[in-house]
């Protein structure tokens, strides 16, 4: 047993995660690919294999947007207001917010909120997120917000004609001869991440909200 399948064995044996997958490698080679424990343990236990899909979860958002960002600059620069790009936002609360402060996380927007309960699919999502208020000013407070990449998104979709799994391929990953994917396909040997929507559904309640 190597020392990084030893670490991954006694994390499990600790309690941290039930399985996981570690690479080990250089730029120019890999050196090393362990895995430990279970990717699912109900109803049935399925051990982690090589090829196990796991949620990068807010990672997705500097490697998928950002990306795509950089890849699109001169289409959507990054002093354009969002509303140059959705008509919801052509006069908001947000007066002063870029493109680059929902990059920056300086946009005002809270961290989190359960746009469902007050209407489903994008055009509902855009409109409550522009009839929020405003936490802080644009750009004097950071404010990590799931919120500032889901209106980026919506811009990127709506600008560039695509969803953002198919931007991604297209502006990202096949100009950088990469095999690497936004959103696994159908099938594909994924990880478990919880049971349920217990932690959506607590933060919900908390706030007064139906779930």
């Amino acid at each position: 047993m190597t020392p990084v399948e030893r670490f991954l064995e006694s994390e499990i044996a600790d309690g941290s995660f039930p399985g996981a997958a570690a690479l080990v490698g250089t730029a120019d080679a890999v050196l090393e690919v362990a895995t430990a424990g279970a990717a699912v343990v109900e109803p049935e236990s399925r051990a982690v294999s090589p090829d196990t899909l796991f949620d990068l979860a807010s990672l997705t958002k500097p490697l998928c947007v950002g990306a795509l960002f950089a890849a699109a600059a001169n289409a959507l620069p990054l002093d354009a207001p969002p509303g140059r790009f959705l008509p919801e936002w052509k006069k908001t609360r947000f007066d002063g917010i870029t493109l680059e402060h929902l990059l920056t996380h300086t946009s005002g927007l809270s961290a989190w909120y359960p746009l469902y309960v007050r209407g489903e699919g994008a055009a509902a999502y855009r409109r409550t997120l522009s009839e929020m208020e405003p936490e802080a000013p644009p750009g004097q407070r950071v404010l990590y917000s799931d919120l500032n990449f889901l209106l980026l998104t919506q811009i990127l979709e709506g600008s560039l004609a695509g969803s953002l799994d198919r931007l991604f391929r297209d502006l990202v990953a096949a100009p950088a001869g990469s095999a690497l994917g936004f959103l696994p396909p159908p099938g594909a040997p994924t990880a478990a991440t919880e049971k349920d929507d217990r932690f959506e559904r607590v933060m919900t309640e908390a706030r007064g909200l139906a779930y």
